[in-house]
């Protein structure tokens, strides 16, 4: 609406006549405890003895679901390991001297409809000023493909002023560049790819390069900042 005038009951002329209420609802000290949209879904989370969530519950159409079963907490209030609803357990641990996230497991648990499997197991690196350094999948294989070896990791480097200047990882190798359509992935072929970032005077992000030479996938982003302010 074009907001203009000092009549208020003229703003109100000009809203939707269809309004939308959201509820909220709270414990006895100010925490929410329960949301409930307007077409009646309703999420309810449950808190542990320190306030912290330890449970999640999504109601739609009538029927409650879990989102998760259940969390533990280390003295920290950190995150050790988590239930979800549909049986998958997320368990986390961390350097002890710092307490960064040092790993974060996701798996099948035994007993599991689907069986038990090892879904993701991220293992975290650091540069001393706590910069992620290296990431590594330990639930993904190595793979090769066209005399490269592919590691399931990436790695990320960093300038004085600890700006990300560089990225690199792996892609499916039929992945374009990014845009309105989707292609088809091959879930077997990985290839390696570069990814560089480059500033201006002003710290501004100016461009970003995507080099992938096994798949030909490489191309160049140039962002442009006013020269009237820093917003591109």
């Amino acid at each position: 609406a074009d907001w203009q005038g000092d009549d208020r009951r003229e703003w109100d002329a000009q809203l939707d006549g269809v309004t939308y209420a959201t509820l909220s609802q709270g414990d006895a000290a100010g925490r929410v405890v329960g949301i409930t949209d307007a077409v009646g879904n309703r999420q309810r989370t449950a808190l542990d003895i320190a306030g912290m969530p330890a449970g999640r519950w999504l109601t739609v159409n009538g029927e409650e679901q879990v989102i998760v079963r259940s969390t533990t907490r280390s003295a920290a209030g950190q995150v050790l390991l988590e239930e979800h609803g549909n049986g998958v357990v997320v368990s986390r641990e961390y350097e002890p001297q710092t307490q960064r996230l040092d790993r974060i497991k996701t798996e099948r648990p035994a007993g599991h409809p689907q069986g038990a499997g090892v879904l993701q197991d991220l293992r975290y690196e650091y540069d001393p000023v706590g910069n992620v350094k290296c990431v590594r999948n330990d639930a993904e294989e190595t793979r090769f493909w066209r005399n490269q070896q592919v590691e399931p990791e990436n790695q990320y480097g960093y300038d004085s002023l600890y700006q990300l200047v560089s990225a690199s990882g792996r892609e499916k190798v039929n992945l374009g560049q990014q845009n309105r359509s989707f292609f088809p992935a091959d879930s077997i072929s990985c290839t390696r790819y570069l990814r560089t970032y480059t500033y201006d005077s002003g710290n501004n992000l100016s461009r970003i390069r995507h080099s992938a030479p096994g798949s030909g996938n490489c191309h160049t982003t140039d962002i442009t900042i006013s020269d009237r302010s820093n917003r591109a």
